[in-house]
Formats: C-alpha cells, sequence, structure tokens
C-alpha cells in the first residue's frame, strides 16, 4: 500500500472526527475571549449577580488611592468599605467588573457575585414642583413688587418692617453719637 492511497483512506476519517468533536484539535493557541464582550471580559462578564445572598453591594467610591465598596448585611444591620484585597476586613473583594456593575467577594469561604443593588423608594405622596414664573427684569434701584397677602400676612410683614426700622434708627443713634464724642472739642 502507496503512502498516497493510505492517506485518501485516512484523512476522511480524520476529518469526521475533528468534526464531531467540535474543532477543539485545532483551537488550541486560539484565544478563548469573545470578540462581543469587553476586554477581559471572560466567565464574570457573562457570569449573573447572585439574587438572594446575606450580603449587599450597596455603592463604590474611588478615592486617592483606588475604589472602595460599600458592602452590606440587612440581616445585622452593618456593611463596611472595603477595597480590592483587603485582608483585615469581613468581606474579601477579589474584583470588580464595571460593565456589569458587580463585584466577586468572598464571604464565609463562599465565592458570591454582587451586583450594585438598586435603591427602591417607597411610594409616597408625589409633589411636582412647578416652575416659578420668569420675573421681567427690574431697574436699578426700583423697589421689588409686593404680592397680594391675606390679613394675617400682612400684620406679619408691618411687624418686621417696623422691627427694622426700629434696628436702623437705633444703629444710626448710635453712629451719631459715637461721631460726636469722637470729635476734638473746639
Amino acid at each position: 500500500m502507496t503512502s498516497a492511497s493510505f492517506t485518501a483512506r485516512l484523512l476522511p476519517g480524520l476529518l469526521l472526527a475533528l468534526l464531531l468533536s467540535g474543532g477543539t484539535a485545532l483551537a488550541v493557541g486560539v484565544s478563548t475571549e469573545s470578540p462581543f464582550l469587553p476586554p477581559g471580559g471572560g466567565a464574570s462578564a457573562t457570569q449573573k449577580p447572585a439574587e438572594s445572598t446575606p450580603i449587599e453591594f450597596r455603592g463604590l467610591v474611588a478615592d486617592a488611592e483606588e475604589l472602595r465598596f460599600a458592602i452590606y448585611e440587612p440581616t445585622k444591620q452593618q456593611g463596611a468599605w472595603v477595597r480590592i484585597g483587603e485582608k483585615d476586613a469581613p468581606y474579601k473583594i477579589l474584583s470588580y467588573d464595571s460593565a456589569m456593575q458587580a463585584v466577586i467577594v468572598d464571604y464565609e469561604g463562599k465565592r458570591q457575585t454582587l451586583g450594585l443593588k438598586e435603591a427602591k423608594f417607597g411610594a409616597g405622596n408625589v409633589i411636582a414642583a412647578t416652575p416659578a414664573p420668569a420675573a421681567a427684569p427690574r431697574q436699578p434701584g426700583a423697589r421689588p413688587t409686593q404680592r397680594v397677602t391675606t390679613g394675617d400676612d400682612a400684620k406679619r410683614l408691618e411687624a418686621i418692617r417696623a422691627e427694622v426700622a426700629r434696628r436702623r434708627a437705633a444703629r444710626e443713634a448710635a453712629a451719631q453719637q459715637q461721631q460726636q464724642g469722637s470729635r476734638p472739642p473746639r
């Protein structure tokens, strides 16, 4: 048997084996990262954050050194701000995925992926603020226009005006006494 006929008989079998194995034999040295995920976004980018965990990822802040993550335990009603790799913390942050807004935490010997918890606001009375009407430009030195007030408002405003006038008069009287006391006699 010649080598050409041996190759011709062996080649279809090899191709069939390769096809059935999913092409993994040829994939050696080929990148396994998806072109559709962010760089470095292998398994952690596709792994969904855990929904029911004893701890929650509540926020993050960047300080002068690096990121700090707020991890909270609702059952104990306590939490901590922890850096990645911080050893003395009750929760060890292993990594952070900014695209998924999730941290991987080692807590009580278990590795968990925590997604950033969204704030929930209770149902309440929503009060829509009405915008103030645009004020017309005032001339320099012009007094502001007064709005129509009720009787109680008018009394209160009059009391305020009287108090301002009394204080102004007392201040002017004190200034006049000080000027008369500091003038040299003639």
